[in-house]
């Protein structure tokens, strides 16, 4: 019986000795990297870092690195509260996901049956309405909101719907909803829109009462609050030296939520337990995993996995899938992201607009997580009978913005080829990528694992490819004419003001004023000069609604486009010998093309900033 209990005894003072040497070593790991993240800190002027990281579904460490106002010396805790950004779509889609679980909303469902079409116009309506999912997977066919929006700044704060009108004619699909996710904050503010529809109660109150207040998170607010402003740390530029300003949004759903180290532990802790919090199911395990699964994208209705799902998106580090989102305000940065191998995951906010910053530390963070799991592997598959069908040149067919997209279809083509049974994705200014085969047509790039980008074929013979961007297939000699077009109208560009140099000084050395065929000389090139004129008001003027800007770019406009056709006109009119004729009608020509391709693409139709 002695022996028996010495053998207990030493056992049991073995396990107790590896539970504290295991719990030494966490230890010791965590100092490592809290000391690496407060250098990264130091390094690039951070004034204060918040901080979650759960590892194994234990809290390792909660709280604040510096100072919330450096002004005042105040330093920063588990308390102090940091703008979120983007991360409130996050919420947002939660607070869509407990109206599903409450029977008062489907995903599938319709966004016209709960806000007013005045607010949005869908121009493939009557066979693809916007669904409520595609608005939270930025698939409904949107841009993004305007620069006027973003700089819309009323401390009221705003109603959604206020929001919605203020630029609502620009609110337009800019191709069929469900093909292509382009990231668009109007998705989430048309999504707050239909919450406050269903709820008859603003979109804050219902994420107070039935989000906030049951994830345990009761100070944190879409609304700068006495509380708020008394715990929110002070924002700051990328030096961390500028204070900034803060900024109510225009649609809070978006990025309006200002939390706490504290609060968002909750947050994350939920995500990591699949909907639990502590003992009791904030939402259903299927409702999150919906959360973190595409399913509106060509690619998703493919086979892709990987993609934007409900205000949650996947990226890898080390070969692992880890899922969570980021997020901008003036002054702030954040991300958000887990692991599930490991029921692993943090929270990083900083208050200062320095990216470098957040990504050098959210990957020492990822890299803790990740230590002792094995990267997936999965096995290069042989490239499909028919990928030949595939190769040739690309064109974006999506993007954020309008003017990205409409100068992308010019300078961002991609050409797909095949090398030693992997994919070559290459393209001017970006160099290439390898694409290596994993089954379905779904592909992984360079050194990846897991497979983030899909070739896609449609019923209508249209070809796809699928990643963080996206493209069509065109035929080749599409390609070569805009590259002429768009060579040639360079070339004419800069030939402009290099010519108007010379006739000057040409006639001041000659001191006599141009004669009437230099006058006409002169008229050719006034589309060019104009069309730099254009951008360089871009350039220098920040363009908004309803002031004296939108005046200036609708003249220059019009006298683009005005003086293209008069410089045809006159081309074809005005006797010359034939070479010279041939060369003024093409320099007009080019003129008028490049004023219709630019009209045609919205980028002169519409205000810049819209």
């Amino acid at each position: 019986m002695f022996k028996i209990k010495l053998i207990i005894a030493l056992l049991t003072s073995i396990f107790i000795s590896s539970v504290q040497a295991n719990e030494h070593a966490e230890n010791t790991q965590i100092e490592k990297l809290i000391n690496k993240i407060s250098n990264i800190k130091q390094e690039y002027n951070i004034p204060a870092v918040g901080l979650v990281i759960i590892k194994n579904n234990k809290l390792q460490w909660l709280g604040s690195l510096g100072l919330a106002d450096k002004l005042n010396n105040i330093p920063a805790d588990e308390n102090t509260i940091y703008r979120l950004g983007s991360i409130t779509k996050t919420f947002t889609s939660l607070a869509i996901l407990k109206l599903k679980e409450q029977g008062k909303i489907s995903l599938n469902d319709h966004l016209e049956n709960y806000v007013s079409r005045q607010y949005f116009n869908n121009n493939w309506r009557s066979k693809n309405p916007i669904t409520i999912a595609q608005l939270l997977e930025h698939t409904a066919g949107f841009n993004d909101i305007s620069s006027a929006e973003f700089d819309h700044d009323d401390p009221s704060p705003i109603a959604i719907t206020e929001g919605l009108a203020y630029n609502a004619e620009y609110h337009i699909t800019r191709w069929q909803p469900g093909l292509h996710s382009a990231y668009s904050n109007l998705g989430s503010g048309l999504a707050g829109a239909a919450i406050e529809s269903i709820t008859n109660t603003s979109f804050d109150e219902f994420l107070k009462k039935e989000i906030l207040a049951p994830l345990k998170m009761p100070d944190s607010s879409t609304l700068l609050t006495e509380y708020v402003k008394s715990k929110l740390a002070k924002g700051y530029d990328d030096s961390g030296v500028d204070e900034s300003d803060y900024w109510h949004l225009i649609l809070r759903p978006f990025g309006a939520l200002n939390s706490s180290p504290k609060e968002m532990e909750k947050f994350l802790s939920m995500l990591i337990n699949r909907g639990m919090l502590g003992e009791t199911a904030f939402l259903t395990p299927n409702s999150i995993q919906r959360m973190e699964s595409p399913q509106t994208t060509l690619a998703a209705k493919a086979g892709l996995k990987f993609g934007y799902g409900l205000g949650n998106y996947h990226s890898e580090h080390n070969g692992l899938l880890f899922h969570g989102h980021g997020g901008m305000a003036a002054g702030y940065l954040s991300r958000y992201d887990y692991l599930l191998e490991n029921k692993s995951g943090y929270v990083l906010m900083i208050n200062a607009n320095n990216q470098s910053a957040l990504t050098e530390i959210s990957s020492a963070i990822k890299d803790f997580l990740s230590v002792g799991l094995l990267a997936k592997t999965t096995k290069i598959q042989p490239l499909p009978t028919t990928i030949t069908d595939f190769s040739g040149f690309y064109q974006p067919a999506a993007a954020r913005g309008r003017i990205s997209l409409i100068l992308g279809k010019l300078l961002g083509i991609q050409y797909l080829s095949i090398e030693n049974n992997e994919l070559v994705l290459s393209s001017l200014f970006s160099g290439s990528k390898r694409l290596k085969h994993k089954g379905n047509n779904t592909y992984s790039e360079d050194d990846l694992q897991i497979p983030n980008t899909a070739l896609i074929k449609t019923n209508d013979n249209e070809m796809y490819l699928q990643n963080d961007n996206n493209y069509q297939k065109i035929p080749t000699w599409l390609f070569y004419s805009q590259t002429a077009i768009l060579i040639s109208t360079l070339l004419l560009i800069l030939y402009s003001p290099i010519y108007v140099v010379f006739l000057f000084i040409k006639q001041l050395y000659l001191r006599k004023l141009p004669n009437r065929k230099q006058y006409f000389k002169l008229f050719k090139i006034i589309p060019f000069l104009l069309l730099l004129t254009f951008f360089s008001l871009i350039i220098i003027f920040e363009p908004s609604m309803g002031d004296n800007t939108e005046i200036i770019f609708q003249v220059v406009t019009m006298l683009l486009i005005i003086t293209s056709l008069i410089s045809l006109t006159v081309a074809l009119w005005r006797k010359a010998s034939f070479p010279l004729k041939c060369r003024r009608i093409l320099i007009s020509a080019l003129s008028v093309i490049m004023a219709i391709y630019l009209y045609n693409g919205s980028l002169l139709s519409q205000p810049i900033w819209s």
